[in-house]
């Protein structure tokens, strides 16, 4: 009994027939993985079974994705690492995936496009991971909100060096009635710093604890190489970071060359330790806690 597929697709491929690719009968199969790395090229579909609950897919086509999403009615576990191509709407009609928990995708994944968001359906999603481009970020907004109501973990991996704030404003500011982590991830300054300033209090928070649009949250982190490299901006962020004592902010640099040391005064390590002492915040600094 076959439970778990995996699909590796080199260039041998071309030889093949549709006939190779059908897969539809393995009714036992709840595990797939495929496997088909540029430039290889896939002619025919994908015949999957109903059955498959997990799917993993790597450098794989728009096309054979979306398919594949249609013929998994009982998903409950996705990781989509697709080729950026779009050459025309990626749904045409509607998508229920009602078991569908986890998700991990890229930013220029079709299913995360705002074109998206009027033939899909999430009700059960509880974890999302994806990556974050400042060229179509106002995309994942629309998605994000689509599935506010269940989300409980929301990952957001941002891979440019700028970031377009008003974007990153819009999502930070949408309502997550059941999100308790929230995190983000960055080699960039500048994005992250833009997340922070999204999530702090505005002057009408003043007497707010929490944010009140993200009543059930526990924890926000933010993972980065680069955190270090403006410590006044940093330290000018947090001074009025919310005191609910309830919502944990755990900031991570993964390290620091000797110029970002240089940086960081020891006044300035003081002040940042005041602050960490005043709030429910922890920083990490290439693997030792301040």
């Amino acid at each position: 009994m076959i439970e778990t597929l995996l699909i590796s697709c080199g260039y041998e491929i071309e030889a093949l027939s549709a006939r190779d690719f059908d897969f539809g009968t393995l009714d036992t199969v709840t595990r797939l993985r495929i496997y088909a790395p540029a430039p290889v090229t896939l002619k025919f579909p994908i015949i999957v079974p109903p059955s498959v609950q997990y799917l993993e897919l790597s450098e794989v086509p728009q096309k054979v994705f979306v398919s594949l999403l249609y013929q998994c009615p009982n998903l409950v576990e996705c990781s989509a690492d697709v080729r950026k191509e779009l050459d025309g709407p990626p749904f045409t009609k509607p998508l229920i995936l009602n078991h569908l928990k986890r998700l991990d995708t890229g930013a220029m994944n079709a299913i995360v496009m705002s074109s998206s968001v009027q033939h899909l359906l999430l009700p059960s999603l509880e974890f999302l991971r994806l990556d974050y481009l400042s060229e179509c970020s106002l995309d994942i907004v629309p998605f994000c909100r689509s599935v506010s109501a269940t989300l409980t973990s929301l990952t957001i991996r941002m891979h440019s060096a700028t970031s377009d704030y008003e974007g990153l404003y819009q999502l930070c500011r949408s309502t997550f009635p059941k999100l308790r982590d929230l995190k983000f991830d960055s080699e960039y300054f500048t994005p992250l710093m833009s997340a922070i300033r999204a999530l702090s209090p505005l002057d009408g928070d003043c007497n707010n604890l929490r944010p009140l649009h993200l009543s059930a949250l526990e924890s926000i982190s933010w993972y980065s190489d680069a955190l270090g490299m403006a410590p006044r901006i940093l330290l000018d962020s947090l001074k009025n970071w919310w005191s609910d004592e309830a919502l944990h902010l755990h900031l991570e640099f993964y390290g620091y060359s000797r110029s970002q040391q240089e940086d960081w005064t020891p006044g300035l390590r003081e002040e940042l330790r005041s602050i960490v002492g005043r709030h429910q915040i922890e920083i990490i600094w290439a693997g030792d806690k301040i």
